[in-house]
């Protein structure tokens, strides 16, 4: 039993990234885009020409609106930290950012697809509560 997890441990530690390792870089340019204009909904863009499986549908303007008016409380985004990258297999990242606004913050989870050695952005999530969508192991 010991041996057993000894093995899993090591086998989990090999296969998560640490933060300051790199994210894929169309995240990095939008969440610097994000940054400089003002508002996380700026990354979006970015993400979604970067990934064909997505399109700027009604989804894509609800999160645009939602993350408009969480901004109006908290107000411009000043930075973002990157707490963790899961990656199960090489090609794929889950990576968990957090937004830190003036007055407040936010967390993402990025879930992203090396296709022919170009990232992809496949899924995304936002919350302002971390427990929702960011492991307890990143706490």
């Amino acid at each position: 039993m010991k041996y057993l997890l000894i093995t899993l441990l090591t086998f989990l530690s090999l296969n998560t990234i640490t933060a300051s390792e790199e994210i894929p870089e169309f995240l990095s340019v939008g969440l610097e885009l994000a940054i400089e204009k003002g508002s996380f909904a700026e990354a979006l863009p970015a993400w979604y020409d970067a990934s064909p499986d997505l399109t700027k549908g009604e989804k894509f303007k609800k999160n645009v609106e939602g993350i408009s008016k969480y901004e109006r409380k908290i107000g411009k985004p000043v930075s973002f930290e990157v707490l963790g990258v899961d990656s199960p297999i090489p090609e794929l990242q889950v990576v968990y950012i957090a937004m830190k606004h003036e007055s407040g913050a936010y967390f993402v989870k990025l879930i992203c697809f090396r296709n022919n050695n170009n990232w992809e952005l496949k899924q995304y999530r936002y919350a302002t509560d971390p427990t929702k969508i960011i492991p307890d192991s990143y706490y």
